[in-house]
């Protein structure tokens, strides 16, 4: 059983926007979220689209 995903697409979306404007590091501070994490969305959003940051249910 898969685990429910703490944020939306949108959320990550705006995070991803966000980040490109003020950074990674300020981004990741600003909303307790790890750096890795920010850096895992914006790859998966360059290669998938925002259908790649969807939460997966199965």
């Amino acid at each position: 059983m898969g685990r429910k995903s703490k944020y939306s697409a949108d959320f990550k979306l705006m995070i991803i926007h966000e980040a490109k404007t003020l950074g990674i590091t300020r981004t990741s501070r600003k909303y307790s979220i790890s750096d890795h994490t920010i850096r895992t969305w914006k790859l998966i959003y360059k290669y998938q689209g925002i259908q790649g940051l969807e939460p997966t249910h199965s």
